[in-house]
C-alpha cells in the first residue's frame, strides 16, 4: 500500500508530439527522445515540494516497447505520439509504469462542416433556456470531436458572450448550427463557430 501526496493519475499525459520520420531507421530515435522528455517529466512531477528534480530514470522502458512503438511510425505519415502514466503515483516514488498511443494526424473535419444544429426562440424561451441550448449545442459538438478521435478539447470563439445577447433580440425561432472554424486535424484543438440561420440566411454568428 502506497501513502502519499498523488503526483500522477494513470492516464495523464507524461510527453506528446507530433512527428513525422522521412526514414524508418529515424524513427527509433524519435521515440527515445519523447521517452526521455517523458521521465524528465515524472522527476518533476514526482519531486518532493522542498527538493530538486532530479534526473533518475524513473520510467521503466524495455527495448520491446521502443521496437513496437518506432515500428509504429516509421512509414513517413505524421503521427501524434503519446506517453501515458499507466497508474496512480505519489510523490517520492522512482519506478513508473507508461503505455504509448500512436494515431495518425489526419483531416477530421473540414473548414465550415456542421457538427451539430439546434433551434432557439426567446419569444418562448427563457434567457436561461437559451443558454442551456446553446451548451448543449456544444457538448453534443465535444462528443462528436470526442468520437471522432480529435485528442484536444474544443474550442469556442471568444465573443461567446456577444452571440448570446444577440438570441434575445430575435422574437423569431431561427436555428443554430456549430460549425468547425478551420479545417481541424486529430491533433486539435476543433475550433467551434456558431451561426444563426434564420429562412437560410446568416443572421449573425461568432
Amino acid at each position: 500500500m502506497r501513502l502519499g501526496k498523488l503526483a500522477l493519475i494513470r492516464g495523464q499525459v507524461l510527453a506528446a508530439a507530433i512527428v513525422s520520420v522521412e526514414k524508418p531507421s529515424a524513427a527509433r530515435q524519435v521515440v527515445i527522445q519523447l521517452l526521455q522528455q517523458a521521465n524528465r517529466n515524472a522527476n518533476i512531477q514526482l519531486a518532493e515540494p522542498t527538493t530538486t528534480p532530479g534526473n533518475k530514470q524513473i520510467v521503466q522502458v524495455t527495448k520491446n516497447q521502443v521496437n513496437r512503438l518506432s515500428q509504429q511510425i516509421q512509414d513517413g505519415k505524421q503521427y501524434i505520439v503519446r506517453i501515458f502514466s499507466a497508474g496512480n503515483y505519489v510523490r517520492g516514488e522512482n519506478q513508473i509504469e507508461f503505455f504509448a498511443d500512436a494515431a495518425l494526424n489526419q483531416l477530421v473535419f473540414s473548414e465550415g462542416e456542421v457538427l451539430a444544429t439546434t433551434t432557439a426562440n426567446s419569444k418562448t424561451m427563457t434567457s436561461y433556456q437559451l443558454r442551456q441550448r446553446l451548451e448543449l449545442l456544444i457538448s453534443a459538438s465535444q462528443f462528436r470531436a470526442r468520437n471522432a478521435g480529435i485528442l484536444e478539447s474544443i474550442e469556442v470563439d471568444s465573443t461567446f458572450l456577444q452571440f448570446v445577447a444577440q438570441i434575445g433580440k430575435y422574437k423569431e425561432a431561427f436555428e443554430i448550427k456549430a460549425v468547425a472554424a478551420q479545417n481541424t486535424y486529430t491533433a486539435g484543438p476543433l475550433k467551434v463557430k456558431l451561426i444563426a440561420i434564420q429562412n437560410g440566411e446568416v443572421l449573425f454568428s461568432t
